[in-house]
């Protein structure tokens, strides 16, 4: 590490420090610790500090040689102290500790001598962890303000000893997010449903039922005078922020959800994403001495890990979390509440293992979500150790793992016995014995959330889509290009290839409902493009009478029994690169889908379904074997779809980020809301972006210019005027009978 004109060098135990310009090095042995290691300098002259986690020890260095000013028994951060003198000579330092309360105190480097520590009120390890950088500054009037950095990835700006404010930076860094509803039911796991228990309730049914119409009456004036105040709930807002005015709208839609994040750092964010307000969040901790995650080698112990069980789609879902290891404990594995970040149970991480699971449980009410823990030697472990769900699946149960070291796919089936504990293998795919290499792999996406298994075309017939939700998609390279390949995961059956001559990556790929999309770069002809693939049943359309008057269809298919759908392809130019994607869902998948894509232009765009369809008729003077389609998938005349052309270029209307640059998006997450024409956004990255999209404008919602004003007042005249004529024609029935 360079300082000024030295260089400081930690190596086997030993500190050196050498001058550039000429001039002799000083040398000192370091106790016997491992895992020694120079702190951050920060331009404080002539002091820096090492550390090896657990404690810190501060070091100055010049004309008087090396020595060291301090040891403290924690870890700590040196930084620099501005405005306590124009002379640098004699500057003052700060040191700071988090451990168990954030602290700073000053210290002179001539003396080793320190100044009283100061308590930050509300800033703790636990919260934040160990503090990373630090910047000091002493106003005339002697008080000192404070900018702080934590491993978290946090900035808090300190004044005297209170938080005057935090930026979160750590969300720039988001490696996973998801979306879950806020508005869930009471937990029927924990209801009491004795007869006692429910007659205690009666008085509580009665109260909300009288509060109803107050209710009605209120949310019907607050539309009427069009004021539709927001409910402020107290909650932390990042500098800056600005609530949209539309934030109460989307609530009442069904938008009121939590954006679930988990950054590098690791911490965990619950965002709410109509107003961007930070909900809760929690620190998870990370060994100091853990390296980056390597391809192909499973669950890394110094990566952490998340994921909503039973799925988004479920009322009742728990956020399941893997905590990285750190210096003081091991990997483990926490059950959280997703709505307060509550830990509900946790249990500490096997060794070695390379695949997290979920187990079913048939609707049992359980408190934790069991899970199967796979190791390296294809050993099966749950968690809790004492669920007994793995037994009751045992045989129904099976596996896939993509190997991006060894190039290979391999799939794997738990046996049927009273006690499995290892895997069975039961198909294995090798690429890189043909020279491949693996790039990406997906599998279908929104598979909890409802889908349409059926295209009607323009005659009223109808296509039978290829649903099958152990579809994977596996994206290689070889010297002559890409090789797309869709497989059965459970079977290992190759449902179809295409090769893509000249491809190369970056390679992204989205899959959904019966059709995979895939964006690539094509170098020998200078362009980006897409290619679609779409999959449906080899299946005749034998009218409605089967449905009507046939046997009730069966609910559950084997694998093994499903026919070889029939593949649709086209390709498409693009005019850009894509660093995201991801694909629109809707609660009942009615709503034609959109591909978002997050270009390398700081744009994010929308490509509808319908413009990314294969069965798009080519033009007459193409050639006839593209133009070879079997009649049972061929468009219509009264099919509105538009004709292949091979360019899709941008439209200015489809931009969703209109003139906010969005830099480095590394993921997009999708959710339904309660219209079904509507969807919800939310891509990460550098920077953070959340938006409502119509793939199919609002058909179900009124338009925000509708005269709601106009039609309550229509209604109340003609009530009116039939009350008045009601009266009136009573009275004269009454009249004309004692004539």
């Amino acid at each position: 590490m360079v300082m000024d004109a030295h260089l400081a060098v930690l190596k086997d135990g030993t500190l050196s420090v050498h001058p550039i310009c000429g001039g002799g090095s000083e040398t000192m042995e370091l106790p016997q610790k491992s895992g020694w290691r120079l702190q951050p300098w920060q331009q404080t002259k002539g002091v820096f500090a090492i550390t090896d986690g657990a404690t810190t020890s501060v070091f100055s260095f010049g004309s008087k040689g090396l020595r060291q000013l301090k040891n403290l028994d924690q870890m700590a951060v040196v930084g620099p102290v501005f405005g306590v003198s124009d002379d640098e000579t004699g500057q003052l330092v700060a040191l700071a500790m988090a451990q168990p309360q954030a602290q700073i105190q000053l210290m002179d480097p001539a003396s080793g001598n320190v100044q009283p520590a100061v308590k930050i009120a509300g800033y703790t390890a636990a919260e934040r962890g160990e503090c990373q950088l630090l910047l000091v500054h002493e106003t005339r009037s002697g008080e000192h303000r404070a900018v702080m950095s934590a491993a978290d990835h946090s900035l808090a700006g300190i004044q005297s000893s209170k938080v005057s404010w935090v930026r979160e930076e750590g969300l720039a860094s988001i490696r996973q997010a998801d979306l879950y509803s806020r508005h869930t039911l009471a937990d029927k796991r924990s209801e009491d449903k004795s007869l006692g228990a429910q007659l205690a309730n009666i008085p509580g049914h009665l109260a909300e039922l009288l509060k109803a119409p107050f209710e009605i009456l209120n949310y019907v004036s607050s539309v009427i005078m069009a004021r539709r105040q927001r409910k402020d709930g107290g909650l932390p807002l990042m500098p800056d922020a600005v609530i949209p005015f539309s934030s109460e709208e989307l609530r009442d839609f069904g938008a009121d959800k939590l954006i679930l994040a988990l950054s590098s750092a690791p911490k965990l964010f619950a965002l709410q994403a109509t107003t961007s307000e930070v909900v809760w969040t929690k620190y998870l901790g990370i060994d100091p001495k853990c390296s980056e995650q390597k391809p192909g080698t499973g669950i890394d112990p110094c990566t952490a890990w998340m994921q909503l069980l039973p799925s988004s789609a479920s009322p009742h879902a728990e956020l399941v979390v893997i905590a990285p290891k750190t210096a003081t404990k091991p990997q483990k594995v926490m059950w959280m509440d997703p709505l307060t970040g509550k830990v509900l149970h946790e249990e500490s991480m096997p060794n070695d293992i390379t695949a997290v699971t979920p187990l079913p449980h048939k609707g049992k009410n359980l408190v934790t979500h069991p899970l199967l823990l796979i190791d390296s030697k294809g050993g099966l472990q749950t968690l809790p150790k004492d669920a007994t769900e793995l037994q009751e699946a045992a045989g129904n149960l099976f596996h896939y793992e993509v190997d991006t070291v060894n190039q290979v796919i391999k799939g794997f089936a738990v046996p049927k016995a009273k006690r499995p504990s290892k895997l069975m293998a039961t198909w294995n795919m090798e690429v890189g014995s043909l020279g491949e290499r693996i790039l990406a792999a997906a599998t279908p996406q929104h598979r909890h959330w409802d889908h349409v298994p059926v295209h009607i075309k323009g005659d009223a017939s109808i296509l039978y889509k290829y649903i099958n939700p152990n579809f994977l998609a596996v994206v290689s390279e070889d010297k002559n290009g890409l090789n797309l390949y869709m497989l059965d995961a459970v079977t290992g059956h190759l449902l179809h290839q295409s090769q893509v001559a000249g491809g190369a990556g970056p390679v992204h790929l989205a899959a959904c409902d019966n059709w995979v999309v895939m964006h690539y770069q094509n170098p020998k002809k200078t362009r980006f493009e897409m290619l679609v693939t779409e999959f449906f049943q080899a299946k005749a359309d034998d009218g409605p009478w089967e449905i009507l008057f046939g046997k009730q269809g069966v609910q559950t298919r084997s694998a093994h029994q499903l026919e070889r759908p029939v593949p649709l392809q086209q390709t498409y130019i693009v005019p850009a690169g894509v660093t995201a994607m991801g694909v629109t869902a809707t609660l009942k998948g009615i709503t034609p889908r959109s591909i978002i894509l997050a270009l390398t232009t700081d744009h994010l765009t929308r490509i509808s379904k319908d413009i990314l369809n294969p069965r798009r008729p080519y033009p007459s003077m193409t050639p006839n074997d593209k133009k070879s389609l079997p009649s049972q998938f061929a468009p219509t005349k009264d099919e509105p779809l538009a004709p292949y052309t091979a360019q899709i270029p941008w439209r200015h209307t489809e931009m969703l980020n209109y003139y906010h640059a969005l830099h480095r998006v590394t993921g997009i997450a999708s959710s339904p809301t309660a219209l079904e024409s509507t969807s919800l956004v939310f891509a990460y990255g550098l920077d953070l972006f959340f938006t409502p999209m119509q793939s199919a404008k609002a058909y179900d919602v009124l338009s925000p210019g509708f005269n709601y004003l106009l039609l309550y007042g229509s209604v109340g005249v003609v009530v009116v005027v039939w009350a008045t004529i009601s009266m009136f024609a009573s009275r004269k029935m009454l009249q004309d009978r004692w004539k």
